[in-house]
C-alpha cells in the first residue's frame, strides 16, 4: 500500500512540473549613435533558440556589426522554468545603447508573459537603470544614457512573471492528488 501511494504521488507531483517557456527569438544590439553614428549597432541573434541549454546568446552568434564597433557582447542566460533572465556583460567597452529583445516568445499550452522586473547586479558602470517593457509573448530591455556608459564586466538579473491569462490555481494536479491521498486513507481503513 505505501509502494501504491509514492508511486501516486510522483506521478501526480510530475504532471505539474513543466517547463513554462520553450523557445524564443533573442537579439541583442549595442550602439554608439549620439557621438558616433556610423553605420549601425553590433548585433548579435539567436531566432527561435530553445530555451535552457545554456546561454541562448553567447557571442558566438554575430548578425553584424557594420560600424566596426570593439566590444559589446552581453551573453544571455533566461531559465524556463524559474523565469530568471541574467545579462553578462563580456567587456568594458563605452557604448550608448543597449538593447535586448525576446520576441516570439513559444510557452506551454495557456501560458503568458505577465510581466518583467528587474532584480540586481549592473549592466553598466553608471548605474543606469534599464527601461523594461513586454507584451504576452515578447519583452525588450534597454540601456540608453543619451551619453557614453561603460558595460561593467559584470551581471544583472531580472525576473519574468509567466503565468496564464488568468493566474489561476493548478486544480486538476491538487484535485489528483487529493483523490489519490483519500483513497489510500479508506484503502488502510479498509484493511484495518
Amino acid at each position: 500500500m505505501r509502494k501504491l501511494f509514492l508511486s501516486l504521488l510522483m506521478v501526480f507531483s510530475a504532471a505539474g512540473a513543466h517547463a513554462d517557456i520553450i523557445s524564443a527569438d533573442f537579439k541583442t544590439a549595442s550602439d554608439l549613435p549620439y557621438c558616433c553614428s556610423r553605420s549601425g549597432p553590433v548585433t548579435q541573434q539567436a531566432i527561435g533558440k530553445t530555451v535552457g541549454a545554456g546561454f541562448e546568446i553567447d557571442g558566438s552568434t554575430p548578425v553584424s556589426n557594420p560600424s566596426g564597433w570593439g566590444g559589446g557582447i552581453v551573453h544571455v542566460d533566461l531559465d524556463p522554468v524559474t523565469g530568471l533572465l541574467i545579462l553578462a556583460s563580456q567587456d568594458t567597452w563605452d557604448f550608448e545603447t543597449f538593447v535586448l529583445t525576446i520576441d516570439d516568445i513559444h510557452f506551454d499550452a495557456g501560458q503568458r508573459l505577465n510581466g518583467l522586473s528587474y532584480i540586481s547586479g549592473q549592466l553598466t558602470d553608471i548605474n543606469l537603470v534599464p527601461e523594461l517593457t513586454f507584451t504576452s509573448n515578447s519583452l525588450r530591455i534597454a540601456y540608453d544614457n543619451h551619453s557614453t556608459f561603460h558595460f561593467s564586466g559584470g551581471k544583472a538579473t531580472f525576473q519574468l512573471d509567466v503565468g496564464s491569462a488568468a493566474e489561476v490555481p493548478e486544480p486538476a494536479t491538487v484535485s489528483l492528488f487529493g483523490l489519490a491521498f483519500l483513497g489510500f486513507v479508506l484503502a488502510r481503513r479498509r484493511k484495518a
